[in-house]
Order: structure tokens, then C-alpha cells, then sequence
């Protein structure tokens, strides 16, 4: 049987095709020994939302909820349509197309690529900046429960609440290790939250991390 890649990270991994169907053709936890996903963009995709909304890893992480990210424009508000319209009138005709476009784009693909954002950030919180900001995030069965208050880490363990990003892997190697498993073993992680998703805010821009 062939060795399984190591690590798999789902920098919101896409939802038109795959949420919903059989294990067989998308991303599970079984496809590498460890998988860790980052949810930003799980609204509908009429609202253009891109990202998969389902658990598919050892662990999940819904920063600011997964529906959508801070900082990123909403394409179905009011705003919307004069702020296009103002890109084409102050801008000459040869470039206001294509200028248009290009904004267009990044506010419909915002919340989608606030994924790999908060990913490149986590790498350089690391080392001798690891101790600054890490994306803890914690357990909690709805993003509701979690902004209420109804959640919290435990005292007892440091380890408690893993960080999103980068450190994912070594936090679940530590808790493997602890539970007296083999973290080579992709079967060792197991449902580290089986009945939690992991909720953490970020800022609105960088640094994204919220300590």
C-alpha cells in the first residue's frame, strides 16, 4: 500500500461539485496523515461564495464564522453598483474596462483568498515571532455560541485550543503524542473535535491575526 502524503491543507476548498458528494471524489481526512482546513467563503454561490461549508479534516477552522471575511467588500450590497459605475467614469475609456473588472474580481474572490492570506501569515508567525499571534482558535458547536461568549478554552491544557495555520500539524502531533498514539499513524488523529467546529476572529486586515 502506498505511503500517504504527510499533510493536506484546505485553503477553503471548493464547494460548487464537491460538498455533498461521495468521499470518493473531494477532500477527506483520509488523504494525507494529517488534514487541516480553512473555511472563509462557505456562503451560497449565488452570493458568491465559493468555499465548502461541511467538516472534511482532522481539523476545521471557520475564522469569523466561514461565511465571509472583514474587509471584504460585499458584492450584493447598495455600494456596490455606484462604486462600479464611479471606476468607469474616472478612468479613461481605454482602461476603465478592464480596471472595473480587475476590482470586481478581488471583491467577488476576497473571502475566498483571505484563506491563503491568513495561511502565509501563520508561516511568518513562526519561530522567534511564534509567541505574538498564533490564530487560536476554539471549539464550539456554532459561530453563534462562540461570539456569545458560550465557549472558552479550557485551563487545564495548554494545548486545548489548537492554532489555525502553519502550527495546525505540530499541535496535533503534541495531542496525538499525549493520548499515547503514534503520530505517523493518519488513523492516530482520529475526530480531534468530533462535535466542534473551531471559530477564531481575525482583523480586518494585516495583521490578520487577533490576539
Amino acid at each position: 500500500m502506498p505511503a500517504k502524503i504527510g499533510r493536506i491543507t484546505a485553503l477553503d476548498a471548493a464547494s460548487p461539485n464537491f460538498e455533498g458528494m461521495p468521499a470518493s471524489v473531494k477532500l477527506t481526512k483520509d488523504d494525507a496523515t494529517f488534514v487541516d482546513a480553512i473555511h472563509t467563503n462557505a456562503k451560497p454561490l449565488y452570493q458568491f461564495g465559493y468555499g465548502v461549508l461541511e467538516r472534511l479534516a482532522h481539523l476545521d477552522f471557520y475564522p469569523n464564522g466561514g461565511l465571509s471575511q472583514p474587509g471584504c467588500d460585499n458584492v450584493l450590497s447598495s455600494d456596490f453598483i455606484p462604486s462600479a459605475i464611479e471606476l468607469l467614469v474616472r478612468q479613461p475609456p481605454e482602461k476603465a474596462v478592464i480596471s472595473s473588472l480587475d476590482q470586481i474580481g478581488r471583491m467577488v474572490t476576497c473571502s475566498h483568498s483571505k484563506a491563503i492570506d491568513y495561511f502565509v501569515e501563520s508561516i511568518s508567525n513562526s519561530g522567534s515571532n511564534a509567541q505574538d499571534c498564533r490564530f487560536t482558535a476554539t471549539p464550539c458547536s456554532s459561530w453563534s455560541d462562540f461570539i456569545g461568549g458560550n465557549c472558552i478554552c479550557s485551563t487545564k491544557s495548554e494545548n486545548s485550543c489548537p492554532p489555525m495555520g502553519f502550527h495546525a500539524y505540530e499541535w496535533a502531533q503534541q495531542m496525538a503524542s499525549k493520548g499515547g498514539k503514534d503520530a505517523a499513524n493518519s488513523t492516530s488523529f482520529g475526530d480531534l473535535f468530533p462535535k466542534s467546529r473551531l471559530y477564531l476572529e481575525t482583523n480586518s486586515q494585516a495583521p490578520f491575526c487577533k490576539k
